[in-house]
């Protein structure tokens, strides 16, 4: 999966977050909503992203359920949501062998990748090491496999 992203809507008193739908065996259609309450976006299939949405800063925990349906599947962690920053919600893993669940990360927008954890808190992927954590983005690798 691929993201094409316009990184101009960063700016203001707002923050911005998205979901990521990646996760093969999850229901074909999905809604993520503010957890316990209203739901964001509706109807996310597999292999699509939303569009960035405003929302006001805070501390905030999603939730991703079922199309139509009020019974969470997976729930992030609780991050602060910064004004002015990008978040995107993944949804990964795969029901069938327990490794569904949904991260909340902030977007870093001088690389166009995954930012460090801030100190926000909640439950996010950890920033690579190493010779992973390289500062310079890198190109985007297609491999091609034939028999």
């Amino acid at each position: 999966m691929v993201l094409s992203d316009s990184l101009a809507s960063s700016a203001g008193a707002q923050s911005y977050i998205r979901v990521v739908h990646a996760s093969p065996d999850a229901p074909s259609v999905a809604d993520a909503a503010v957890a316990g309450g209203p739901v964001a976006y509706r109807n996310l299939p597999f292999k699509a992203a939303s569009p960035y949405l405003p929302l006001a800063p805070g501390d905030y925990a999603f939730e991703v359920r079922p199309a139509g349906t009020a019974q969470a599947i997976a729930t992030t962690g609780k991050l602060t949501l910064e004004a002015g920053r990008l978040y995107s919600i993944f949804v990964v893993g795969q029901l069938g062998d327990n490794t569904f669940r949904a991260l909340l990360l902030p977007d870093n927008t001088g690389t166009g990748g995954a930012a460090p954890p801030s100190a926000g808190g909640g439950e996010q992927a950890q920033a690579p090491s190493g010779a992973a954590a390289c500062a310079a983005p890198r190109r985007a690798r297609r491999r091609v496999w034939s028999r």
